[in-house]
C-alpha cells in the first residue's frame, strides 16, 4: 500500500508492506518521532520498506492453489473485524471469503456486537464461513432477519476443519479472511492447510505452550461423546439454517441416497469469473416472499432421462436441521417438487449421521433419543 504523508508541510511518499489502513497508520506516530530526532525524509522512505506486519495482524499471505490470504487472526473486537472485512472487500475482482472466529469476553454486549459487523458482511464478502457457537449463534439470525445477506453461509466444527474443506476447494482468483480471538478459536490453524509447512512459523501463537493448549483443545472438540441414535417418522420438519429456513415438510426416504429440495428459477451465472447458482426457495416454504439464494458451492451434472431428453440436475451443499441436530456440509438437489406431495426429501447421506426410522412417528412427536 503506498501512503502520503503530510508533516511540517513536508510530503513523504511512502510504500508500505502493508494492505490496510488501519494498519498504515500506525506508522504516523513513528514517523513523527523520527522527523523529530532529525532522520531525514530519505531515511524514512527506505526504512519504511523494511517494516512488514507481525503474525496475526492483517499480513498477507499466499496460500495453495494461488490464493490470497489475510492473516488478521491475533485478535478479535467488533471495530476489527469490521475494518479487516473492508479490507477484504477492497479486492474487487477476486471472490472474497471471510473466515470469521467468536469474538470472546463480549457478556451481555455480545448480540449487539455481532449486529454491529453484520452490518458490513453483504457488501465485503461472497461467501461466509463460520465455526464457533457464537458467531453462528448471533450472526446467522441477524443476517437472514434482516435478509441483508445472500450468500453462502458455511459451518463447520472447528476452524481445523474449515482448513480442511478449504484446502478440497478451488481457490484460484480467491481472497480469503481469518479473524477470530485467540482461546478457543484458533483461527489460524485453518491456515496451516493453505500454506506450506515451512511457513507456519509466520503465524501467531505457534511457540510450544500454545500448540500444547491447542491439541488439548482440539482433542477435546473432537472427543465429545457422541449422541445416540434419534428416531425419525415418515415425515418430518427440516430447518436450513444457513439460509434461515425452517419447519419444512419433508418426507424421510431411506432408498434415497441425497436429499432433495423444491426450489424455482435455478439460473447459472459468472461474477468476476466466479461460477454462481441462484434459486428461490418459494413462499410455500418460507412462509414469506421467496427467498433467493445464492451459492458457488455447487455442481451441475447432466441427466439423461427414460425418453432420451438431457437435463441438469443440480447438487449444493449446506447445513441440514433435523429433530434439533444439525449436520454439517450435507448434499442436496435441487428439482421443482411443486407436484410432490412435500417440498423436500431427506436421504440416507443425512440419516446416517444418528437416525433411526419409525414411519408410525408423527412429526409433532417430542424428539427420542434410543
Amino acid at each position: 500500500m503506498q501512503i502520503t504523508v503530510e508533516y511540517q508541510k513536508q510530503k513523504l511518499e511512502l510504500q508500505t508492506n502493508f494492505i490496510s489502513e488501519q494498519t498504515a497508520l500506525n506508522l504516523l506516530p513513528a514517523i513523527v518521532i523520527a522527523k523529530d530526532l532529525g532522520i531525514t525524509n530519505e531515511e524514512i522512505v527506505q526504512s519504511v520498506q523494511n517494516i512488514f506486519p507481525i503474525p496475526g495482524r492483517m499480513q498477507q499471505l499466499m496460500g495453495k492453489k494461488g490464493s490470497i490470504l489475510l492473516d488478521d487472526t491475533y485478535n478479535a473486537s467488533p471495530t476489527t473485524i469490521s475494518a479487516a472485512l473492508e479490507t477484504l472487500g477492497s479486492f474487487l475482482e477476486l471472490k472474497r471469503i471471510a473466515v470469521l472466529g467468536d469474538m470472546n469476553s463480549l457478556g451481555r454486549h455480545a448480540k449487539l456486537a455481532y449486529k454491529q459487523i453484520a452490518e458490513y458482511i453483504p457488501e465485503n464478502c461472497d461467501q461466509l464461513i463460520l465455526f464457533c457457537e457464537k458467531s453462528i449463534k448471533y450472526l446467522i439470525p441477524i443476517l437472514k432477519k434482516n435478509k441483508i445477506f445472500s450468500q453462502d453461509i458455511k459451518i463447520f466444527k472447528g476452524a481445523q476443519r474449515v482448513g480442511q474443506y478449504l484446502a478440497s476447494q478451488n481457490l484460484s482468483n480467491t481472497v480469503i479472511l481469518f479473524k477470530g480471538s485467540e482461546k478457543n478459536v484458533y483461527t489460524e490453524e485453518a491456515i496451516k492447510y493453505l500454506i506450506p509447512k515451512s511457513m507456519a512459523s509466520r503465524l501467531v501463537r505457534q511457540n510450544q505452550r500454545w500448540m500444547n493448549e491447542k491439541k488439548y483443545y482440539f482433542k477435546q472438540l473432537e472427543s465429545e461423546p457422541k449422541e445416540k441414535n434419534i428416531t425419525v417418522g415418515a415425515l418430518e420438519k427440516v430447518s436450513l439454517p444457513a439460509w434461515g429456513v425452517h419447519d419444512i415438510t419433508a418426507k424421510i426416504d431411506t432408498g434415497a441416497s441425497v436429499s432433495t429440495l423444491h426450489v424455482l428459477h435455478i439460473k447459472k451465472e459468472n461474477k468476476k469469473g466466479i461460477q454462481i447458482l441462484n434459486f428461490t426457495i418459494p413462499q410455500s416454504i418460507t412462509g414469506f416472499a421467496g427467498q433467493r439464494i445464492k451459492t458457488t458451492d455447487f455442481k451441475i451434472t447432466p441427466i439423461v432421462s427414460s425418453n432420451g431428453v438431457i437435463q441438469n440436475r443440480y447438487f449444493i451443499r449446506t447445513s441440514v436441521e433435523l429433530r434439533g441436530k444439525r449436520i454439517d456440509n450435507m448434499v442436496i438437489t435441487l428439482s421443482d417438487r411443486s407436484q410432490m406431495l412435500t417440498p423436500m426429501l431427506v436421504g440416507n447421506e443425512v440419516l446416517r449421521n444418528g437416525y433411526l426410522v419409525d414411519v408410525s412417528l408423527s412429526p409433532n412427536q417430542p424428539k427420542e433419543k434410543v
